[in-house]
């Protein structure tokens, strides 16, 4: 709850700054003093402003979780388990050659095995590409669908956690306690250090094992179905990914986990 209210309380400083910015960007008569450059030219003055104020709501909306500005694009999202995405190019004026670029890494679950008790161990495949020299990992969050049965009116507080599996060990990445009144989408954040190692080039691979406690017939995680892996057609777009809170869990419409990486490309 507290997290939510700092969020909000960012958003709404963010608009007060760009409503402020653009105010002074838009009506320069309000300012009295004017030297230099800035009386020769005060059209390139504002755009500058404009500009450096489009830069400090990318980052300000990076740190919240939040995507970046898309531009308008009509084609349909590529179909595959990783999908990588360059959201908006940010030039920086600090001196250096480099330029900047947000970007989005999405990754869907895959089932380990077969069996009952390995479906909740899940492989991400992050594919970064060949040709990005640099990715500085701004956060990452996995997604998880919980289902509640429409039977069932009470809420019920559940605890979700998420480990690391290698070499066949276990350890604890994060957790999650909820109360699940519906069925919806839980987000759980990743610690960076550890994703920042997945995202060199050329892929990585992340195997983890879900477990949730006070989970039962009424409150379940929705899980890969054995064997979904191999079949291409119930893989899902990310944009349409994030809207499945009001499509049904069966058949080919049937959600998985994924993985979120915000990341910033540095082109040298």
């Amino acid at each position: 709850m507290m997290s939510k209210i700092k969020n909000m309380y960012l958003f709404f400083l963010l608009l007060l700054l760009m409503a402020t910015k653009l105010s002074s960007a838009l009506f320069p008569g309000g300012v009295r003093n004017c030297t230099g450059s800035q009386c020769d030219n005060p059209l390139r003055s504002n755009l500058k402003q404009i500009q450096r104020l489009h830069r400090i709501k990318q980052h300000i909306l990076l740190a919240l979780g939040f995507q970046a500005d898309q531009p308008n694009n009509k084609k349909p999202p590529v179909q595959s388990n990783s999908t990588f995405k360059n959201n908006v190019s940010i030039n920086l004026s600090n001196g250096s050659n480099h330029d900047t670029r947000a970007a989005a890494i999405i990754s869907y679950s895959e089932s380990v095995g077969e069996k009952k008790k390995k479906r909740s161990i899940l492989q991400f495949v992050i594919n970064t590409g060949s040709n990005q020299t640099h990715l500085e990992v701004v956060s990452a969050h996995l997604w998880l669908l919980v289902k509640k049965r429409k039977s069932k009116k009470n809420s019920k507080t559940i605890v979700l956690k998420v480990f690391k599996i290698q070499h066949k060990h276990k350890s604890q990445l994060t957790y999650l306690r909820t109360r699940v009144k519906k069925t919806r989408w839980q987000k759980l954040s990743l610690p960076i250090s550890l994703v920042q190692e997945l995202v060199k080039p050329p892929q990585g691979r992340l195997q983890l094992k879900i477990e949730c406690r006070r989970c039962g017939r009424a409150v379940k995680i929705v899980l890969p179905k054995r064997g979904s892996k191999n079949k291409t057609g119930s893989q899902i777009p990310p944009v349409r990914t994030l809207r499945h809170r009001k499509m049904k869990i069966n058949g080919r419409s049937r959600p998985r986990p994924f993985l979120v990486i915000n990341t910033l490309v540095k082109n040298r």
